[in-house]
């Protein structure tokens, strides 16, 4: 478990909401830097920017993003 409560959220709770909109990826290890990133989401399919479904997360999503909370 994640020192920081936020940190375990968001790895928890990001892909069950991205999921059926593409490939997430918790906990994912950056070779370059020799570090972890929280989330790592590539769609495979078009994900809603609507306030009702994904909002702003939706506009992040619309390409391969990176999500360090």
């Amino acid at each position: 478990m994640s020192q920081f409560p936020h940190d375990e959220f968001a790895k928890e709770y990001l892909p069950e909401l991205y999921r059926e909109y593409g490939i997430v990826t918790p906990s994912v290890d950056v070779m370059s830097e020799k570090r972890e990133i929280d989330v790592m989401f590539t769609p495979t399919k078009p994900v809603p920017t609507s306030p009702e479904t994904l909002g702003l997360l939706g506009k992040l999503a619309q390409s391969t993003c990176i999500i360090e909370v």
